[in-house]
């Protein structure tokens, strides 16, 4: 392909050139000539000045600069680690029929409306008719999405079948712009074969085939299973890996392989964010393709993978072809086609400790910082000078790495990885110094919050915030609230920095720091600066005249790491979230997407950064409106937040007032209040079954009239107070037996006091330690 464009973009740079000729000559006989535009010239004329006319090539030097092969324009001497290997294409297996095409079109139309039983059948008539024509089905555009259905839904012995078909064919299929999203679908399913068998759930599934090794024509038939067909795949490609690295289609097949072997269950995951398909793909799937797509919700961190997929798995990051050369890992780390596959690589080499190695993959990605340089040493003499460019060189390839919108991602999964030391050689070489240039750049910021979420160090948290915090308003301005974020995540991980960093943020966001009226949290949350910032630029906004705004994202993270720091570094945020109005803010904010999300952390908090008489105030503004929100996508969730913070008598009132509205509630799909119901349903239950009873008891006596669930009246209400107290006093019951449980098993000499021979105060001190929260 790059061969034939930049021939075809010779050919046009001629044509231009033609054209350009054409014109001169008209305008030059224009110009000379006073005749009309359109009268033709002379051709005696014309021959006579192409026999004048010679022309006299330019010298040419002995070694071009430039060479045009296969793989398109290169400098001379460069690697072209992008070469297709000799011999090797994209499957062709020829031209599918019209007719089968139709076949399996009207098939994936019907496929999904069969029950299981007819489903089966169907599928072994389907596969009855396809046998023989697998292969060239992958190939074409539309069959291939029909077998990746058919092979969801799929038994075992039939995905081993399809799997024995691929052998001798590997890098042909992964190279194959259709076929490659089969192989990779097929590989998802095994994978979940493989768990099910290594767990011992079921049986091993096994196919006779021919055993490739016997070259003879009365070549006998060995039995293998999908342990072995894997290992045979990866062997059949290994030569070729650097190659497919870098293939468009090969390379996503090499991450499926590579989560395979590893047992690492985001082989499953079909999301555009993951790095096994593109957001295209998974587009298209969830769509065309719905029960590829439909267990991606409950899939497993981690499936059980033999143990020789684990050592194919080091063999083959150590014997990568390739991968040794330093050229070829920076060339991947800027492509956008490799760079995923080295993120995963780099994953799995930090999951088998291999990550860290002096002279390892990541030691050549960040210029030998790991070995502290001992890759640019071994070029160049000892010295101090020369230990200085090093660093030098180092800070500069970093930097350079963070700011590309490719190798910008690259670098997080790095740090994600990271051991501490690692990150504290990071910080020095890289992030001291430069923090704020990094912050606002559109790339790098995000490095910046990564390196900040995994801080761990209280001293180096310090070194940080002295750094950015006094850039607080230029961050905002410039839309980094997600540096800020990272930065209280920071605080709150290292249990550091929690009052400065506040005071920071109330300077930022507030008028005056004493002021702790509702304008610092609407501040927060719409992610504005106030008047007496000195870098802000925007006019001031009062009171809901931001209603034609929404709240940001990152206002509502904000707010929520925030509210993670103790009591005493934030009360005044705590106090301004409750002095928002009920119907203007706290409303608005519980049926919105993210504000939702404020209140739910609010009441959701520890009683040590947000205490109780705060969340109180919150239920109360909330009375008269429990209904109203039951009946909200996102207000459901803060009236689940509500009960659970509640006592008995604000339970009482929150069930009174959802009692007036039950049928509706319950007509509702948000507004099915789960606990409350559940009780209700007990409750009418109960009541049936005593009716029952009596009845059955009492033959002679009159018949009982069932209870109508309609009607809720207060009676029920307090029977549902009485379950509500009844299961407290049943878990109260079971945490204090297995606390004398472990009593009993942590000293063996005495045995556990009973609850008679206590004293009163000893009682009293155990009532108040089983309290949960008044």
């Amino acid at each position: 392909m790059s061969f034939n464009k930049s021939k075809q973009s010779f050919r046009n740079g001629n044509n231009n050139r033609r054209n350009d000729k054409k014109s001169f000559s008209s305008n030059s006989y224009m110009n000379n000539n006073n005749e009309d535009y359109y009268s033709r010239p002379n051709n005696n004329d014309n021959q006579q000045s192409n026999q004048d006319y010679q022309y006299e090539a330019p010298p040419l030097n002995n070694e071009p600069l430039f060479v045009v092969d296969e793989s398109g324009m290169q400098i001379n001497g460069a690697h072209s680690y992008d070469d297709k290997p000799v011999g090797i294409h994209p499957a062709s297996y020829g031209v599918v029929n019209p007719e089968l095409q139709s076949y399996l079109r009207k098939c994936e139309e019907n496929i999904d409306d069969r029950d299981i039983s007819e489903q089966e059948i169907f599928l072994e008539r389907m596969q009855d008719e396809i046998k023989d024509k697998e292969l060239q089905l992958m190939t074409d555009h539309n069959c291939s999405v029909v077998l990746e259905k058919m092979l969801s839904i799929s038994k075992p012995s039939y995905l081993i079948y399809f799997l024995s078909l691929t052998r001798g064919q590997e890098i042909p299929l992964m190279i194959h712009r259709f076929a490659s999203h089969v192989l990779q679908t097929l590989i998802s399913l095994i994978s979940k074969q493989i768990d099910s068998e290594v767990s011992g759930s079921s049986e091993k599934t096994t196919i006779e085939l021919e055993d490739p090794s016997d070259d003879n024509d009365n070549s006998f038939k060995s039995s293998f299973d999908f342990e072995s067909l894997i290992i045979d795949f990866v062997n059949n490609f290994k030569n070729s890996f650097g190659f497919l690295v870098l293939d468009p289609f090969g390379s996503h097949i090499i991450r499926s392989i590579l989560y395979l072997l590893s047992g690492n269950g985001a082989l499953h995951s079909s999301s555009g964010q993951s790095n096994m398909r593109s957001k295209k793909s998974s587009e298209y799937g969830a769509k065309k393709n719905k029960p590829v797509s439909m267990d991606n919700k409950n899939a497993k961190r981690t499936f059980k993978v033999p143990d020789s997929f684990k050592e194919n798995l080091t063999e083959l990051l150590r014997e990568s072809n390739g991968f040794g050369d330093p050229d070829f890992v920076m060339k991947c780390a800027y492509d956008k086609v490799g760079n995923p596959t080295l993120q995963i690589i780099i994953e799995l080499l930090a999951d088998l400790s291999m990550s860290e190695i002096p002279g390892a993959m990541l030691d050549q990605i960040l210029l030998g910082l790991v070995s502290e340089g001992a890759i640019l040493e071994s070029s160049s003499e000892s010295s101090d000078n020369t230990k200085f460019d090093i660093k030098k060189r180092q800070s500069i390839h970093i930097s350079s790495l963070m700011c590309d919108a490719i190798g910008s991602r690259l670098l997080e999964k790095i740090i994600s990885v990271s051991s501490p030391s690692l990150l504290q050689k990071l910080y020095v070489s890289t992030f001291r110094g430069h923090l704020l240039n990094l912050s606002l750049d559109p790339c790098a910021n995000y490095v910046v919050q990564s390196f900040l979420k995994k801080l761990n160090s209280g001293p180096q948290l310090l070194l940080v915030l002295d750094e950015l915090l006094p850039e607080i308003d230029q961050l905002i301005k410039k839309n980094r609230s997600g540096i800020l974020a990272s930065l209280v995540t920071a605080c709150a991980t290292c249990n550091e920095g929690h009052k400065a960093c506040f005071q920071k943020v109330l300077k930022a966001f507030s008028s005056d720091p004493k002021d702790t009226t509702k304008q610092l949290a609407i501040n927060l949350a719409f992610n504005h600066l106030s008047t007496n910032s000195k870098s802000n630029n925007l006019a001031p906004r009062k009171g809901y005249e931001m209603a034609k705004a929404k709240i940001t994202v990152q206002g509502t993270l904000l707010i929520q790491n925030l509210l993670t720091f103790p009591y005493q570094s934030i009360k005044e945020l705590v106090k301004s979230i409750t002095y928002l109005d009920t119907t203007q803010d706290l409303l608005v904010w519980s049926k919105d997407a993210s504000g939702s999300r404020i209140i739910e952390s609010f009441l959701k908090a520890s009683f040590e950064s947000v205490p109780i008489k705060y969340k109180r105030k919150i239920l109360v503004k909330f009375n008269t409106f429990y209904s109203e929100l039951a009946l909200d996508r996102f207000g459901s969730h803060i009236v689940d937040s509500c009960w659970n913070v509640a006592d008995l008598n604000f339970k009482k009132s929150i069930a009174e007032e959802l009692s007036r509205d039950a049928n509706t509630l319950r007509s509702s799909f948000f507004g099915k209040f789960d606990e409350i119901d559940d009780l209700f349903k007990k409750k009418s239950k109960k009541s049936k079954t005593e009716n029952t009873e009596a009845f059955q008891g009492n033959a002679s006596a009159e018949p009982v009239t069932p209870a109508q669930p309609t009607t809720v009246t207060s009676n029920s209400l307090d029977s549902v107070l009485d379950a509500i107290k009844n299961s407290k006093t049943k878990r109260n019951k079971k945490k204090s037996s297995k606390e004398d449980k472990d009593t009993v098993a942590g000293s063996a000499q005495k045995e556990p006091i009973s609850k008679q021979k206590m004293s009163k105060k000893e009682k009293e001190q155990l009532s108040k330690s089983k309290r949960k929260f008044f």
